[in-house]
């Protein structure tokens, strides 16, 4: 089994200041959640998150990804237009331990929809319904990983838990 550590930076980033952000892990590749929240400026931090969609970007960086549509936009845009004062924001991680000692596109893939089936975000479809990833893989979260779940272990044998 592939077992990998992803560290998520602190905070979450507007969606709108992506495109500015002088958040450095933006311009380097990794993955990434976009959350639908609220903004609580007298406490200065966001409430309410939930994780709408999850991605990964291997190819490119996490700013250049972030800012192409995805085909989940008219999902998540919803959720916000359903729920006054919540906004777009994004969470982004890497990739900061493996234990194949190299990064693969097999992996990233496999860490992504193991991502995607263990918190299952209403606006993804792929991995879903299954895990589809090569091999076995863990995935711990570290760092501000809120609202992901903080391990998720996945095999092709994998199936979706019970809602609750």
């Amino acid at each position: 089994m592939d077992s990998v550590d992803i560290t998520w930076d602190p905070g979450l980033t507007r969606w709108n200041d992506v495109g500015t952000s002088k958040r450095p892990l933006l311009d380097k590749n990794g993955f990434y959640g976009i959350v639908v929240g609220r903004f609580d400026a007298k406490e200065n931090m966001w409430k309410d998150c939930g994780v709408q969609f999850i991605g990964m970007a291997f190819d490119q960086t996490l700013r250049q990804r972030l800012l192409k549509p995805h085909d989940a936009d008219p999902s998540i845009d919803a959720e916000v237009n359903a729920n006054p004062g919540y906004e777009r924001a994004v969470m982004v991680g890497a990739l900061t331990r493996s234990s194949l000692g190299k990064v693969t596109w097999d992996l990233v893939n496999a860490v992504e929809c193991c991502l995607i089936f263990s918190n299952q975000p209403p606006c993804n479809t792929k991995c879903k319904d299954a895990y589809s990833g090569k091999g076995e893989v863990q995935v711990t979260n570290l760092g501000d990983f809120a609202p992901l779940k903080n391990e998720s272990r996945c095999s092709p044998t994998s199936i979706p838990a019970p809602p609750q």
